[in-house]
């Protein structure tokens, strides 16, 4: 979205034109500081139920977001020289600009980026704007895409668009 709206979308976007299901989430621009290190990236939360949006360890099974803690991507944890156990300082980049030291709980793997998680609600009220999202993650009917996309183009509130099969293939 193009700025953070109430979780109210979650239930209004099944509503739209072969909606099957829908899933909401939170990121927030933030710098991880590890030592002298430090990495710009999104601090995302995620809903311990989503189905579409799901965190994977190196041997392809989900995780639970921590509620307390964080999880690094992989990669970001080579970046900065971290592991599960080392606590980082979380500086927000936006909202009330906080700065705390977390602990990096655990390590998850994505095909692309260098990210942060947590659980949604634990993210909401560290960054202590309430239960805001500006993301959402739609499982669709196919023969409806062309009119879904018609719709989320009509809204103004929508930034853009991605489709997970394009960027795979």
């Amino acid at each position: 979205f193009a700025e953070p709206v109430g979780e109210r979308v979650r239930h209004e976007l099944p509503a739209l034109p072969g909606v099957l299901r829908a899933e909401v989430r939170r990121s927030v621009a933030v710098r991880i500081h590890a030592g002298h290190r430090s990495y710009r990236t999104a601090l995302t939360g995620v809903d311990e139920r989503s189905q579409l949006w799901r965190l994977i360890d190196s041997e392809a099974r989900p995780i639970a977001p921590p509620a307390g803690g964080i999880l690094v991507t992989d990669r970001l944890a080579e970046v900065l020289h971290v592991k599960p156990g080392d606590t980082v300082r979380v500086e927000f980049m936006e909202g009330r600009q906080r700065a705390p030291d977390m602990l990096v709980v655990g390590l998850s793997r994505e095909l692309i980026g260098l990210g942060a998680y947590m659980e949604q609600r634990a993210l909401q009220r560290l960054a202590g704007e309430g239960e805001v999202v500006n993301s959402a993650a739609l499982f669709i009917a196919d023969t409806e895409r062309d009119e879904l996309f018609s719709a989320l183009k009509r809204m103004p509130i929508v930034a853009g668009v991605f489709v997970k099969s394009a960027l795979i293939d």
